[in-house]
């Protein structure tokens, strides 16, 4: 998570490295994801090449700097929120590349994302943009290093080696001709003469938090290690027996920096930290430019990818298979994968719903696609017509060797299987069927004729089965405003929408004028899609008709909805009816259906703003610090914390422990000593671990042995201050209070910001 830093306070800091004799910076980026532009959209603004080479260059005017890459720059992973199919992620990605070589990098790791349009491309794109990539363990299929296995950096008076690692883990479909060999034997082999040539030893790993540690211990003398492939974690960087481990902002929207520094053995690293690349930093001219996509170029042939995610042993999975294995028969040239869903648990054990039978099936299945790969299309066809649990039947019937395919179930089978459901897992899926087309949901029913269709509209060379093709295929293809649509037809090949007039009925939407915000737009939305024949009535709560409705109807909180009697003639009122309850002469929604927003009873505090956060929330920290920026100074803000109901909190039992602790911690610091409150939240922003709080109690000049007495006699305060959460709706991590009113879900800090502005001024 990237926390907000002004171009002001950038400014300041880049001063602090600046002295007489020009001190050594290592700069460090990974996981773009071909992130070309800056953004305000899904977690924090800034981000984007342009402003990443401004902010270098001013680092470059008074340090010397060595740039890295850990790798994941590529478009089109499973982490690439801006994804534009094959030929478009390829063409991003070649932009991304041409960034990183006018900004001068010195070396630039090899990630798993990155190999998806092909090893020898990669390299062939490098070369020409002048993009020095390095690996010492992925190899081509002849035994060679696809890259240089290691560079050596002068800068200054010193000299850096610099090597690079890949992942062995592939959760999407990468250069299958690329043989990525383990990390750790990788860089042994070249130690000994990289420790030779340079005076610091630095590796970019491609691995995740936990194989980085690994090389942190397995290599006691490299000083530092760039953690490529980050999951998880959120920390700038990780310091680990005198050795430092640094991490970065995700999508490019954060560079972590570690300053080397001479000490006894000749080097070592200093401080480290990282790098906001923040919205107000001014955009680069050149690489603005650069990173604009052509129309066209040396992009890798254009491909429709379908992946289609199943459990063997599921029924629906393997009947959506039998239409994909059809509709792979007509159109050969897609690019198509299919993925098991199931488990992959740290101790190294599988797990799948269907329990150890399913794992088992699964396993003969890639035992076909691994020694028998030109059957494995007909092999899916095959099985997905027969029943569930005849994998070794078709097998035979194939003339497939058993015995050799169970000898490589013996030997590859489970790691093969836990890199499908490590997949399945990182991308949040768990319904079988479910099929992604170029990594967007597929959400009809999944069918030959429907997949057809698809690749019918911009298919070369069509089958003449395209010809064939009907209008629709079910009601839910046939939709115009205020219309019911049918899907009629005689024969399959004739099938087309019908429309007809839809049942009216009035949706009166009682709003509160006075809002900053207006939720129910997105409800009207949603139910005007359901029911075409509504008419919304929107009506003020000041008004006049507005304060009889809410007087005769008594709702909780604004807005609130109802339904005129009308609506139950509609035909999809089975849809909706159990959300709703009859009150006099029409219908509201039962309490959970809409979230709470306005609470009109409270009392009104004008220009107020109280942010609730969940103190273990991984964005807690930045949400604090959006709040304690100067400019919000004297303005009446204040900071609490965010439990949840019991019902609702989803973190485990040892989370949520924590969670209440912090909270309680909070609370009575506000009440007990409230003069210190806001610089216990600063120090809080900076603890490295929330089970730190002693110190800083230390620090505030709290007496902790009394404080803890103090929160256990307050321990009922919980109990009481969940229920005032409760009765706001307060269900997200970070939400806010406006006006004592008006409560507001933030999604990311740009939004925080937005929404204190408007609250305060």
């Amino acid at each position: 998570m990237v926390r907000p830093f002004s171009f002001y306070l950038l400014f300041l800091f880049l001063l602090s490295f600046s002295a007489t004799e020009k001190k050594l910076v290592l700069v460090a980026s990974g996981e773009t994801h071909a992130m070309l532009e800056a953004c305000d959209c899904p977690n924090d603004p800034g981000g984007g090449f342009a402003k990443r080479a401004s902010l270098v260059t001013m680092l470059r005017d008074s340090n010397n700097v060595i740039l890295v890459d850990a790798g994941g720059f590529g478009g089109g992973g499973i982490y690439d929120s801006y994804t534009k199919g094959r030929e478009g992620d390829s063409l991003r990605t070649m932009a991304a590349i041409r960034a990183m070589g006018y900004i001068k990098y010195d070396a630039v790791c090899i990630g798993d994302d990155d190999l998806q349009f092909g090893g020898q491309w990669l390299r062939k794109q490098a070369f020409y943009s002048g993009v020095p990539v390095i690996s010492a363990n992925c190899y081509t299929p002849d035994g060679r290093l696809l890259a240089t296995p290691y560079v050596i950096v002068k800068k200054g008076k010193y000299s850096i080696g610099i090597t690079a690692v890949t992942t062995q883990e592939r959760v999407l479909a990468t250069d299958d001709s690329i043989v990525v060999k383990p990390p750790i034997p990788a860089i042994r082999a070249l130690w000994k003469e990289l420790r030779g040539k340079s005076d610091l030893q630095i590796i970019l790993a491609h691995l995740g938090e936990t194989e980085s540690r690994v090389l942190l211990d397995t290599f006691p003398d490299c000083a530092l290690v760039v953690n490529g492939h980050r999951k998880s974690s959120t920390e700038e960087f990780i310091t680990q027996q005198g050795q430092v481990m640094l991490q970065f902002g995700f999508q490019g929207k954060a560079l972590s920096y570690a300053e080397i520094v001479e000490d006894s053995k000749g080097a070592a690293i200093g401080r480290a930290g990282w790098f906001d690349v923040g919205p107000n930093i001014p955009d680069d001219p050149v690489v603005s430019k650069l990173v604009a996509l052509p129309d066209q170029g040396n992009a890798v042939k254009t491909k429709t990818v379908f992946d289609l995610y199943i459990m063997s042993l599921c029924q629906y999975g393997c009947a959506a298979l039998k239409e994909f294995a059809d509709f792979l028969v007509l159109f050969p040239a897609v690019d198509w994968h299919v993925w098991f869903i199931g488990t992959a648990h740290m101790d190294n054990t599988l797990s799948s719903l269907h329990g150890q039978a399913e794992i088992a099936d699964e396993l003969l299945w890639l035992s076909v696609q691994a020694l028998y790969p030109e059957k494995w299309q007909e092999f899916l066809g095959r099985r997905a017509s027969m029943g569930l649990e005849q994998t070794e039947a078709v097998a035979r019937s194939m003339g497939l060797n058993l015995s050799k395919m169970k000898a490589w179930i013996n030997k590859k089978g489970r790691e093969e299987l836990a890199l499908h459901y490590t997949r399945s897992m990182r991308m949040g899926i768990n319904a079988s069927p479910t099929l992604l087309v170029n990594n967007a949901a597929f959400s009809q029913d999944i069918t030959k004729n429907r997949l057809a269709k698809l690749m019918c509209g911009t298919a070369k060379g069509k089958p003449a089965y395209c010809d064939s093709l009907p209008e629709c295929f079910s009601d839910a293809d046939c939709k115009k405003i205020g219309k019911i649509g049918k899907c009629e037809g005689t024969k399959r090949t004739q099938a087309k929408c019908e429309y007809t007039d839809a049942v009216r009925f009035t949706l009166t939407v009682v709003f509160p004028d006075s809002a900053l915000f207006h939720p129910e737009y997105g409800v009207i939305a949603g139910i005007t899609d359901d029911f075409p024949g509504a008419v919304v009535d929107s009506v003020r709560a000041s008004s006049e008709r507005g304060r009889k409705l809410v007087s005769e109807y008594g709702p909780a909180f604004l807005p609130f909805f109802i339904f005129d009697k009308a609506v139950m003639n509609t035909p999809n009122y089975p849809t909706i009816e159990t959300s709703l309850y009859s009150v006099k002469d029409g219908q509201l929604f039962k309490p959970g259906m809409v979230k709470p927003s306005y609470f009109h009873q409270r009392r009104l505090i004008s220009k107020s703003c109280i942010l609730y956060v969940d103190p273990v929330f991984p964005g807690a920290k930045d949400a604090i610090k959006a709040m304690q920026v100067p400019g919000l100074k004297g303005a009446n803000i204040r900071i609490m914390p965010l439990v949840y109901a019991a019902s609702d909190s989803a973190g485990s039992p040892a989370e949520e422990a924590l969670r209440q602790e912090e909270a309680l911690r909070w609370l009575v610091i506000m009440e007990k000593y409230p003069d210190k409150y806001s610089d216990y939240l600063k120090l809080f922003v900076r603890r490295k671990s929330v089970s730190y709080w002693f110190t800083d109690c230390g620090n505030l000049k709290i007496n902790v042995d009394g404080f803890v007495k103090q929160v256990e006699a307050n321990a009922s305060r919980l109990s009481s201050y969940r229920k005032e959460i409760e009765g706001l709706g307060m269900k997200e991590p970070v939400e806010v209070l406006i006006n004592n009113r008006e409560v507001v879900s933030v999604k990311n800090q740009k939004e925080l910001g937005e929404i204190v502005e408007r609250a305060v001024k």
